[in-house]
């Protein structure tokens, strides 16, 4: 098996692999940095909200089972700025309540914050995170086991790719090899403060979401530090190859932040610096998982944006699955689905969208949303944590290969694709 990718996605997949003595060949990419990992686990409505809850679930149950440090905890506040949203916020916490999520509704910030705009917040006191340095760790981890990325052929093609059994994690390799698929560009942003004096927090760090009509915007607060991540994933202006920081975002961005966090508006605290990547999308912005077609031997695994951390072991579930199969059969992340479905909502989007008026509308949420005209998108059925089954060995007591046939391409074993 083939591994194309150095991504967080990439690393577990050939750790999977590796726990089912699959014999791996691991190629390096030039995706984005993973300096711009977003750690943050928190459930969005949407039509991914079960694939996120059982990857929570698989990302909890294998930081009990490995030594190395997956997951922290840290205090989450959602933050609600217009009367819609404090209505959305009351329903969530009230679900994360009843599924054993312990969430509770603050009609003010906590911690002494006092962000601006603010009417409520749904407040986590140890929401899980990824620990800090994770994809660090992963491939210290994976190199003490013979396992270092290499770099990939000159001569790349997707003929290559067919001659053997390969899975591509690499979206941008997979735009520019298989300009059929049609995935789009998305541009991220992430903006950094170093505050002067320490922030006096009891506990650090703290994460703030805001969900905006045109993206999410996650802070992370240390004592020291501030960051901001935007996906941008509804904003026409994202909707860009360039890997370079749009200023005019930059700065809306930067304005957004201290309207939320009136620390950042002070004298002695520097502009953030910002950089920017491209994430590549399908245009429903749900994620890639299987062949390229029924009888392909290339297999696509992503498409998760910013938020690969947080789906990437459910979708590893979901890949060795489909490698169980004596019969392939494609699902709603089938690579396929675009020519057969309609375009579906964004993932967790649920304010409608609108053609921006100005760059400034990044950062306005206010008098946008209304309870009237808040969509709700029911999300696939859930699996019970305690129904996941878990890649590792150690919890299934099983060493599996994928089932192939042929000699010099080996391809998955199936025989009619069962359209779902």
């Amino acid at each position: 098996m083939r591994v194309i990718g150095h991504s967080l996605t990439a690393c577990l997949l050939v750790q999977a692999l590796l726990e089912r003595e699959v014999a791996v060949v691991w190629y390096a990419s030039n995706q984005s940095s993973f300096a711009t990992l977003l750690p943050d686990l928190t459930l969005l409505p949407g039509p991914t909200l079960g694939l996120a809850q059982v990857s929570r679930a698989l990302w909890r149950r294998a930081a009990s089972l490995n030594p190395l440090p997956l997951l922290a905890k840290a205090p989450l506040a959602d933050l609600a700025t217009t009367p819609g949203r404090v209505a959305k916020l009351h329903e969530e916490a009230l679900l994360d309540t009843l599924a054993g999520e312990p969430t509770s509704y603050l009609e003010t910030p906590p911690l002494g914050l006092q962000p601006k705009l603010v009417q409520g917040v749904r407040w986590q006191a140890e929401a899980p995170l990824l620990a800090a340095g994770l994809h660090e760790s992963l491939l210290q981890s994976l190199a003490q086991k013979g396992q270092r990325p290499q770099p990939l052929p000159t001569n790349l093609s997707l003929a290559w790719l067919e001659a053997e059994l390969t899975t591509l994690t690499d979206m941008a390799l997979a735009a520019q090899l298989i300009p059929a698929l049609g995935l789009k560009p998305r541009r991220s942003h992430c903006l950094s403060w170093s505050l002067t004096e320490p922030l006096p927090l009891p506990e650090a760090p703290l994460q703030l979401l805001h969900r905006m009509p045109k993206g999410h915007a996650w802070f992370q607060l240390t004592t020291t530090n501030l960051h901001l991540w935007y996906d941008g994933l509804a904003d026409p202006r994202q909707a860009n190859a360039s890997p370079d920081a749009d200023q005019a975002t930059v700065a809306a961005l930067a304005q957004h932040g201290q309207q939320l966090l009136p620390l950042l508006a002070r004298p002695d605290i520097a502009p953030p610096s910002a950089s920017a990547w491209v994430e590549w999308l399908m245009p429903d912005s749900l994620p890639l998982v299987g062949p390229l077609t029924p009888d392909s031997a290339v297999w696509l695994l992503g498409g998760m944006g910013v938020r690969a951390g947080l789906y990437a072991p459910a979708l590893i579930e979901r890949v060795m699955e489909l490698w169980d199969l004596e019969e392939y059969q494609a699902g709603p992340y089938a690579p396929q689905r675009m020519a057969e479905v309609a375009l579906a909502v964004p993932e967790s989007l649920d304010f409608p969208e609108r053609p921006p008026t100005s760059v400034a509308d990044t950062s306005k949420a206010a008098a946008v949303e209304t309870r009237g005209n808040v969509t709700d998108v029911a999300p696939p059925e859930v699996k019970r944590a305690t129904e996941v089954r878990m890649v590792s060995k150690e919890v299934t007591g099983q060493s599996q290969t994928p089932r192939v046939t042929g000699g010099n391409k080996p391809k998955i074993q199936m025989a009619s694709v069962k359209k779902t």
